[in-house]
């Protein structure tokens, strides 16, 4: 019961930071691919209800690399202002 909380924290917390990010600063440089890392865990865990494709190595590692790269969205974006400020 406790693995199944932190999945849920992990995944509709992150889901709902990126909403209010996405309000407060919508043409930001990394929108676009937050937007598609987002789309990308919405169909995998969705894919996920119906067949179980967590269990295939491939698909198991991008959905944490999707959630990583959706987690330090913050991160990124700091980075790519710093690269475009110079």
């Amino acid at each position: 019961m406790l693995g199944l909380l932190a999945f849920a924290w992990l995944v509709l917390g992150r889901f709902l930071a990126l909403r209010t990010a996405g309000r407060r600063e919508p043409e930001s440089p990394t929108s676009w691919v937050v937007a598609g890392a987002s789309g990308a865990m919405a169909d995998l865990l969705v894919h996920g209800f119906i067949d179980n494709s967590y269990f295939l190595v491939d698909l198991a590692f991008l959905f944490w690399l999707t959630l990583a790269l959706i987690w330090l969205e913050p991160d990124i974006r700091i980075l790519v202002a710093r690269i475009l400020a110079t």
